[in-house]
């Protein structure tokens, strides 16, 4: 389990995950994505 930061960095106020007016930066998808990509390659590397 890791945390992705999703808030923008140029925003003063960056709203928690369950606010109503709550907004995703999806350019973070792309760094999850790998992490997890490289999490499983290393996982399956190993066995």
């Amino acid at each position: 389990m890791f945390r992705l930061g999703v808030g923008y960095k140029e925003r003063i106020i960056n709203h928690p995950l369950h606010h109503p007016q709550f907004e995703v930066d999806e350019s973070a998808i792309t760094t999850g994505v790998v992490t997890m990509a490289y999490a499983a390659y290393k996982y399956w590397l190993s066995k």
